[in-house]
């Protein structure tokens, strides 16, 4: 699979003033495109576009500076990469525990080395957009150590324990025989 980074790199090079990426699976995870004008949309949305360009002469886009729009759904969600609950092997269990931000988090990273992937003349940055659990990794461990500055006494399981779902579906059963739905409550 060729990255979205090295796609933006050739249209670069093929000296185009901007690009629309269509592509449903890469949606989700964001990258920095520096000052490149560059945005990506699922198959729903590429599909609108090509119709549109295929219906003109001289098809015409802007794309905009992002901005925040407060009040609009989906955000925040899960990541697409994240794992969901109920876990296969019984209901009792969802997850994740805790979530985190992992999604597009402006991170210190290393200079990229691999020969075309920096443009000429440019210095490569030493910050970037990344994604994944590693990037959840020291928001969760904070919001743990301040749990645990609050309540030093508290174990790990003590911790968690405040937002277990499980925990909750066991109480609401031993009171209520009916089917819960899973989803009822986040964790």
């Amino acid at each position: 699979m060729v990255s979205r980074r090295r796609k933006k790199l050739v249209a670069e090079f093929a000296r185009a003033k901007g690009m629309i990426l269509i592509d449903g699976f890469e949606k989700d995870s964001p990258f920095d495109s520096d000052t490149f004008p560059f945005t990506d949309v699922g198959d729903n949305d590429g599909t609108q576009i090509l119709k549109y360009i295929n219906s003109t002469k001289n098809p015409t886009a802007t794309i905009l500076p992002t901005i925040d729009v407060k009040g609009v759904r989906p955000a925040p969600v899960v990541a697409f990469f994240s794992s969901r609950g109920p876990e296969g092997i019984t209901e009792a269990i969802l997850k994740p525990d805790i979530t985190a931000p992992g999604v597009g988090i402006l991170a210190a990273m290393m200079p990229e080395n691999e020969t075309g992937t920096i443009p000429q003349g440019n210095k490569p940055s030493e910050f970037g957009l990344r994604t994944g659990t590693s990037m959840a990794c020291p928001h969760v461990s904070g919001a743990v150590a301040f749990l645990k500055s609050l309540h030093p006494g508290w174990t790990v399981h003590d911790q968690i324990r405040p937002y277990d779902y499980s925990n909750d579906i066991k109480q609401r059963r031993k009171a209520d025989t009916k089917q819960l739905e899973c989803f009822c409550k986040s964790t």
